[in-house]
């Protein structure tokens, strides 16, 4: 099913669990290959200096802003008066196109690590597609700051950014969407919550979720009426990248509170409705930990009316595109995120298109 088409019929509890077997071209990769790992987080702070230069190269191999692009780095303030460095991906004043849409891109790493340096990739594509200026913030991480300081630190540069837009050379009336993967897919959830119900303006219009952790091992917050299909806590408690131990750490190290609204965007109020949510496209892999989290969350979010375009892929482990890209299956899933941003722009894009944009630096 193409992003851009009606979402397919609802899946049974058999079918949902049918995504964790292992597909044939992941399981020729592993014949092949180790399987991909996160390494040892318990000393997160150890983690994130393991990682730090391969960060730097990762900026160095991307190499610079492609023609008719510009990069620059911004200082935004927060409530406290830390600094968020974001990166800022745009058309280059050279192009003189007129302001496009405003894309907010929050990176993943367990809420303890990753780096606004890894939406790259995906936001020079989307300042190829949608001429849009695309922001990625940097945001404090646990165990130092647990919750809510990064969640808080997000949610004032999105207010930052919806001030400023202008200034930015962009145009939210064509789109403000906000989006991101893993941690940064719960941040994107929370923060399209937080938008509605401080009515922030311009409002956000479109969300994009990509392997979003809404639940914990428990499994106590999932509404009744869903709690048969959510079953990939327990199915894939093994999985490879993000297993029940490792998420167990992330947590510790968060420290969460489940049942808020700046952890879980489905808890339930009496003064939110979530038919006033944004429209989201949604991306989850059968042999993740919490996939069932991201096919609950759009489920939840149709039943109550909102548009929503929910993409599966059967076998493949979390965030399978960045830790195994050779993968067709890893290909596929990024020319989906062109196109579904685009339904969320509400802009039609052919697949050879968001191939060309998506599929290079």
């Amino acid at each position: 099913m193409a992003p851009a088409e009606a979402s397919p019929p609802r899946m049974t509890r058999d079918e949902i669990q049918a995504l964790g077997t292992i597909s044939p071209e992941m399981k020729e990769f592993l014949d092949h290959n180790p399987p991909p790992a996160l390494g040892d987080i318990t000393d997160a702070a150890a983690n994130r200096a393991r990682w730090q230069p391969i960060i730097r190269q990762m900026r160095q191999n991307f190499g610079p802003a492609p023609e008719g692009l510009e990069e620059s780095e911004l200082s935004i303030p927060v409530r406290d008066g830390w600094l968020s460095e974001a990166l800022v991906i745009r058309p280059a004043p050279a192009a003189q196109k007129p302001p496009g849409p405003v894309i907010v891109m929050y990176h993943g790493g367990g809420f303890i690590a990753g780096a606004k340096e890894s939406m790259i990739p995906n936001a020079r594509g989307f300042a190829r597609l949608f001429d849009a200026v695309v922001v990625a913030p940097s945001y404090r991480l646990a165990p130092e700051n647990k919750f809510p300081v990064g969640i808080n630190d997000a949610w004032d540069v999105l207010q930052w950014i919806a001030k400023h837009a202008g200034e930015l050379r962009a145009d939210p009336a064509k789109g403000f969407v906000i989006g991101g993967g893993s941690a940064g897919g719960n941040f994107v959830a929370v923060l399209a919550r937080r938008a509605v119900e401080e009515s922030l303006q311009p409002a956000v219009t479109g969300q994009w979720l990509a392997f979003p952790a809404i639940y914990e091992h428990t499994g106590e917050m999932v509404p009744q009426k869903y709690r048969d299909l959510w079953t990939s806590w327990e199915q894939n408690k093994h999985a490879m990248l993000v297993d029940a131990a490792a998420i167990a750490i992330m947590f510790a190290h968060y420290e969460p509170t489940f049942s808020s609204p700046l952890y879980n965007p489905l808890f339930t109020s009496p003064a939110f409705k979530l038919a006033k949510m944004p429209r989201a496209f949604v991306q989850v892999a059968g042999m993740d930990l919490v996939r069932d989290d991201g096919i609950l969350y759009a489920y939840a979010l149709e039943d109550e009316g909102v548009e929503v375009r929910l993409r599966a892929y059967a076998g493949v482990p979390h965030t399978f595109w960045a830790f195994v890209p050779a993968l067709a299956a890893s290909r596929e899933a990024l020319v989906d995120v062109g196109v579904g941003m685009g339904w969320l722009l509400g802009r039609e894009v052919e697949r050879g298109e968001a191939r060309k944009a998506l599929l290079r630096n």
